[in-house]
């Protein structure tokens, strides 16, 4: 209770208490979420449970000796209301080097985030009869801001860009347009993950650079469908190729100049940037780009979808069919050809 009013103040302390049925606190919020985080622990990837760390130490510690009896929806509804109005670490350093620069406020998808965790944590204490509803559910969110469209870019522009990319690095950009793979899966590629005597050569997506901590790790791909295989175009394996003489089984195919993990921030910020700069590309395009790129060709070239989404290793074909869908060449006019023979046919019976 001392720590309570530390935290929320006397009389926020006392009504708290007041709400309890319990003479004493038994479990706190905090000690709710560490019973939650022990829970998680036995189904999802331990980086998981380290990303529900962050993001309780980063807008949830409020709660931390708030009796898990003591919370209610108004409390719920009032932190939500806080976040919307907390500028984001990346706003307040730019604006300590920078004071004119316009402070960034959470997101609506952080901020759902957090709540999500939050229900969570609440959710199993309700499953495990601790407490009877979670103050948490249905607590209504910020809208989310309109989602950034994929940039699809046409031949000349992919031609442009890599022209314009730093020579060491125009294979890299290559690849990824060339084979759709994700960042963190194209910059763990080693050389014997691509068969060579294959034709066309074959590159097994096994692994992939996962965040962990502070640093980085080696881990399985986004998800069970991401592990597979991808065939290469033959202009692009001979490059690879060459690329790859020389090096161990085991060595990065796109490695820093360290021969160490190329990082995203640097190539985005040293590499890419610029060569959008100089290609005058317009809207900007980011890396992820590269990969909606790969699959609009695909598809301007009749490919299944089935088969995009199995290239791109997407789990559902659900996601390939809602980002890539509305490409289908000429997928208006078959449907229209389709139905007019089904109609055709309904009304020969008719007659």
């Amino acid at each position: 209770f001392a720590r309570l009013v530390d935290q929320v103040g006397g009389a926020e302390a006392r009504r708290i208490r007041e709400a309890t049925t319990t003479a004493y606190f038994t479990t706190t919020m905090r000690d709710a979420f560490e019973e939650y985080c022990d829970h998680a622990a036995s189904h999802v990837e331990p980086r998981t449970v380290e990303d529900y760390r962050r993001i309780w130490e980063r807008y949830l510690t409020e709660f931390d000796f708030m009796p898990i009896e003591g919370m209610t929806r108004r409390d719920v509804e009032k932190w939500v209301t806080s976040l919307r109005s907390r500028e984001t670490m990346l706003s307040i350093s730019a604006r300590r080097k920078d004071p004119q620069a316009e402070p960034v406020f959470l997101s609506p998808k952080t901020i759902r985030n957090a709540h999500g965790l939050l229900s969570s944590v609440l959710a199993l204490q309700v499953e495990r009869h601790v407490i009877g509803v979670n103050p948490a559910y249905g607590v209504a969110m910020p809208r989310q801001r309109r989602r950034r469209q994929p940039v699809f870019l046409t031949v000349g522009q992919l031609k442009k860009l890599i022209e314009c990319t730093r020579e060491d690095c125009r294979l890299l950009v290559r690849f990824l347009a060339g084979t759709g793979l994700r960042w963190s899966e194209a910059t763990q590629l080693q050389p014997r993950d691509i068969d060579f005597s294959s034709r066309p050569a074959v590159i097994h997506v096994s692994r992939a650079w996962k965040k962990q901590g502070t640093g980085f790790v080696v881990g399985a791909p986004k998800s069970p469908a991401s592990v597979r295989d991808v065939s290469m175009p033959d202009s692009l394996s001979r490059d690879v190729r060459e690329a790859c003489a020389g090096k161990r089984p085991d060595d990065l195919v796109f490695p820093s100049s360290e021969g160490l993990r190329m990082r995203d921030s640097w190539f985005h910020q040293r590499i890419w940037q610029p060569a959008v700069t100089r290609a005058g590309l317009d809207p900007r395009p980011r890396v992820h780009d590269l990969r909606h790129t790969h699959a609009s060709m695909l598809i301007a070239a009749g490919v299944p979808l089935p088969y995009i989404q199995r290239r791109l290793g997407h789990e559902n074909i659900s996601t390939t069919v809602d980002t890539y869908g509305h490409l289908a060449p000429d997928a208006g006019r078959v449907a229209a050809a389709a139905t007019e023979t089904m109609m055709a046919e309904l009304d020969e019976q008719r007659a």
